[in-house]
């Protein structure tokens, strides 16, 4: 009876030590996982906001030197803006300064 006792224990013993080291392996690869993931999503975002901030600024510098990104009637940039927002830019004393380019991604977005 008394070796039947210590088999149990050691069973035991066993179990919990597999499950501690399966739970401790699964945790460990759910948060390498979640880490690549949402680093890589924030590469993503941060890279698509660096494009629309490079084509916004040249649009308004197309506009402030005077030609008109307009050809036919419709955008000569028929790129799509890829977050589907507005920007707007502010001059230091708080003007906007892109207000002829507001609307003009949505207009080559559907009319193109």
């Amino acid at each position: 009876m008394n070796s039947d006792s210590a088999i149990e224990h050691q069973r035991r013993r066993l179990f919990v030590a597999q499950l501690l080291s399966f739970a401790g392996l699964f945790i460990a690869l759910g948060l390498i996982v979640f880490v690549m993931y949402e680093r890589s999503v924030y590469r993503d975002v941060d890279q698509t906001l660096v494009q629309q901030k490079r084509k916004s600024l040249s649009n308004t510098q197309t506009m402030t030197m005077g030609r008109n990104p307009l050809r036919n009637g419709k955008p000569t940039n028929n790129e799509p803006n890829p977050m589907r927002t507005t920007l707007l830019v502010f001059n230091s004393k708080g003007k906007i300064t892109n207000q002829a380019q507001i609307g003009m991604d949505a207009y080559a977005t559907y009319n193109t």
